[in-house]
C-alpha cells in the first residue's frame, strides 16, 4: 500500500489513540508486529503556540518508519502551519488528520469528527432530493467499479452519524445526507484527480454565492444569506473582464 509516495510493506497500522499510543507503546507494537504507526493527536494550535508538552508527543522512534504524526484542528491557518512544524520537528513521512475523533471537547470544537462533512443541511433535514439521486448513481457506479466496499462505507458513516451527533451534541434536530455526501466518492471513481474536485466544486456554485453575496450586501434589511461566508483571499483591484489577460 502507498500514502502518497511513502510506500507501506505491512498490512497491520496501529491507529493512534490519545493517552495510549505513546512512543514506548509503539515501539513494542512495532517490534512484534512490524506495523504502521501513528503518534497520539496533536492539537495544530499547541503546535502552532508552542505549547511545552507538544514535543514528547511528536518524538518517534530511532528506527519508526514510515510512520505519521496524527494533527487534530479546524482552522485552516493552524491546520496548514502546525502540519509543517509536526513535520520539521518529528520527521514523519506523514501527516495524519483527524477527522473521527467523537469525544465532545474536540467535536463541539469542530475538531474530529465535527470536521466530517457530508451531513446535514440548513433547508433539507429529513432528505436532500439531491444527495437521494447521487447515491443511486453512486451505488451503480461502485458495482461497475468494483469498489462497492467503499461505498458501503460511506452509507455506515450516512447512517451512524445522526445518532452520534446527537450523542455529542444533545441536539436532537433531524439530519441527513446532503448531496457532498457521496460526491467525492463519485469522482474518484470517475478517475477525477484530487486537485480538481474543489474547483468542481466551486464552479457549479460561484453564481449562486455571488447572488447570494449582492443580496446580503444590498438587502435593506440586512438579512444574513450565508452567516459562514468569510473571504480569505487578498485584497486586489477589479480588473474589467477587457483588461485581464
Amino acid at each position: 500500500m502507498k500514502i502518497g509516495s511513502v510506500e507501506l510493506n505491512t498490512r497491520l497500522a496501529l491507529g493512534p489513540m490519545a493517552g495510549v499510543t505513546d512512543l514506548a507503546f509503539r515501539t513494542v507494537c512495532r517490534e512484534l508486529s512490524g506495523c504502521y504507526t501513528v503518534t497520539e493527536m496533536v492539537s495544530a494550535k499547541a503546535l502552532c503556540y508552542g505549547d511545552k508538552k507538544t514535543p514528547t508527543l511528536l518524538k518517534l522512534g530511532e528506527n519508526e518508519h514510515p510512520a505519521a504524526v496524527q494533527i487534530f484542528g479546524c482552522d485552516e491557518p493552524f491546520m496548514e502551519k502546525g502540519a509543517a512544524l509536526a513535520l520539521e520537528r518529528s520527521g514523519a513521512d506523514v501527516i495524519d488528520i483527524n477527522m473521527g475523533c467523537p469525544v465532545p471537547k474536540v467535536a463541539n470544537s469542530g475538531d474530529g469528527s465535527g470536521l466530517i462533512y457530508g451531513m446535514g443541511h440548513a433547508v433539507y433535514t429529513m432528505s436532500d432530493p439531491r444527495a437521494v439521486v447521487l447515491k443511486r448513481f453512486a451505488r451503480d457506479m461502485a458495482g461497475k467499479k468494483g469498489m462497492l466496499d467503499e461505498f458501503e462505507l460511506f452509507e455506515t458513516v450516512e447512517r451512524l452519524t445522526p445518532d452520534l451527533f446527537h450523542s455529542v451534541t444533545g441536539q436532537e434536530k433531524a439530519m441527513c445526507a446532503n448531496v457532498d455526501m457521496y460526491s467525492g466518492l463519485v469522482y474518484k471513481m470517475m478517475d477525477i484527480p484530487p486537485e480538481l474536485y474543489t474547483p468542481l466544486f466551486a464552479i457549479a456554485r460561484i453564481v449562486g454565492w455571488c447572488a447570494h453575496r449582492v443580496e446580503e450586501v444590498y438587502n435593506p434589511y440586512g438579512r444574513i444569506i450565508r452567516p459562514a461566508y468569510k473571504a480569505v483571499c487578498p485584497k486586489r483591484s477589479f480588473v474589467p473582464l477587457e483588461e485581464r489577460g
